[in-house]
């Protein structure tokens, strides 16, 4: 089957219109988190925005035999808005629903014939799933009040400067740049 005529030629069309438009709902959360001064929040937001361009470009890259036609789709996608918490729940439940609609998709692809699509729906959906993982436990931090708190003490380093602290949370003013507390996240990766 070829390219032009096949339903994977839309899906990787929409794929591709639905990874550019979570790049840009990220871009935005991540402003408002660095607004709030929620500097792990705004890093985790960004971080996952980076990987949806990357998941975007590998999904145009496969439509580049159809080059200079026109893929018409029919899709719908999500409109968000809220405080820290329902940005974060939002977002995990997105990153959850598209990694088992790329599953689905893969099928579909390797249906129609199309290995290397099926092969990358399948890879980004992987992905997809730990986006969501990342923006789960962020909420459940943020909604917990322990975004900035842990039940032992442990290391935290300010995002601005990279001041390390070691406590149960950092304390409310970084004591090398003078930032404020939200902007400490935990080191090793805890951030998200």
């Amino acid at each position: 089957m070829r390219l032009q005529g096949s339903k994977t030629k839309e899906l990787l069309m929409r794929a591709f219109a639905g990874e550019c438009q979570a790049r840009t709902r990220y871009l935005m959360a991540a402003g408002r988190a660095e607004s709030e001064g929620w500097l792990p929040v705004c890093r985790a937001f960004h971080q996952t925005a980076k990987e949806e361009e990357a998941h975007a470009c590998a999904f145009y890259r496969l439509l580049g035999p159809l080059a200079g036609s026109q893929i018409e789709i029919i899709a719908a996608y999500p409109v968000h808005s809220g405080d820290l918490g329902a940005s974060l729940r939002d977002a995990q439940e997105d990153e959850y629903r598209e990694w088992e609609l790329y599953a689905a998709l893969s099928q579909i692809a390797r249906d129609e014939g199309f290995l290397q699509a099926a092969a990358l729906f399948l890879a980004v959906s992987s992905v997809e799933k730990t986006h969501g993982d990342r923006f789960g436990q962020l909420a459940a931090q943020a909604e917990g009040g322990t975004l900035l708190r842990a039940r032992e003490a442990r290391g935290w380093r300010c995002q601005r400067c990279g001041f390390p602290v070691y406590g149960c949370a950092p304390p409310q003013t970084c004591p090398l740049c003078g930032g404020g507390q939200r902007g400490f996240a935990r080191s090793g990766g805890g951030e998200g």
